[in-house]
């Protein structure tokens, strides 16, 4: 269904990278839902701007170095490249799950050119609104992996229907969260490891995780065509104390 949806698109790529499982963890009710609005959101843009001056003020706000959709006045510093772009758009990346309840899921490199000291983040009208269960279950899940919280992450599994997939999901976070290299294959690779455990366990995973699988793949291509190696957890370390949180 994702393929069909995307043949033909700027997107198509990306229906390769979407786990094949995740399809079969849920009903076909509720992936129709989910691709709807994030379709009929993407033809229409209603509600787009509004998306889009929510997450520039965030990003504003948290000193983060992205512009969105505009350049500021030219500045001195010379804007972020290589690694320094990749733990902007880390952080980026972070901020809008921890502080907002809406999300920009473009985060593809193509997406970002640099300007006037900045990175300009033109993003395609990719976007959604979480449900407040959704998107606290995920903040859950991230607080409780980076504090090594093992008894939050084990009930953000649970409300996310992939408290089957434990195993799985720490495997996909890695080991080497200080110094981390991307890849879209081994993303693809992961996630559907991630899923087929709870379809074979039959859990009911929260459909919301298509957009949020959507963001993921956005990142994991910028970030792989970068080629560095990240610090992942001080990224999300600093977007934590940005949204309020703390080690």
């Amino acid at each position: 269904m994702i393929s069909r949806l995307l043949a033909g698109t700027e997107w198509q790529e990306f229906a390769g990278y979407m786990s094949p499982a995740f399809l079969d963890a849920l009903s076909p009710a509720s992936l129709a839902q989910q691709l709807g609005g994030i379709t009929g959101r993407y033809v229409t843009r209603r509600g787009f701007q509004a998306v889009k001056q929510a997450v520039g003020a965030m990003t504003s706000q948290a000193g983060i170095p992205v512009d969105v959709g505009h350049a500021r006045d030219a500045l001195d510093a010379a804007p972020p490249a290589g690694k320094a772009r990749g733990d902007a758009i880390l952080h980026l990346y972070f901020s809008q799950l921890l502080t907002l309840d809406v999300a920009l899921l473009d985060l593809r490199g193509s997406s970002f050119t640099a300007q006037a000291g900045r990175l300009v983040w033109t993003p395609a009208p990719l976007f959604v609104t979480w449900s407040p269960e959704f998107v606290e279950s995920v903040r859950e899940l991230y607080r409780g992996f980076y504090a090594a919280d093992d008894r939050s992450f084990r009930q953000a599994l649970r409300s996310l229907g992939l408290a089957p997939a434990e195993a799985e999901l720490r495997a996909h976070f890695g080991a080497g969260q200080r110094a981390l290299r991307f890849s879209l294959a081994e993303f693809r690779r992961s996630m559907n490891a991630v899923f087929s455990a709870a379809v074979r366990a039959g859990a009911r995973v929260a459909p919301e995780m298509l957009g949020l699988g959507i963001m993921l793949a956005c990142l994991y291509e910028h970030l792989e065509g970068i080629g560095a190696a990240f610090d992942v957890e001080e990224a999300f370390f600093a977007a934590a104390a940005g949204s309020g949180g703390s080690r």
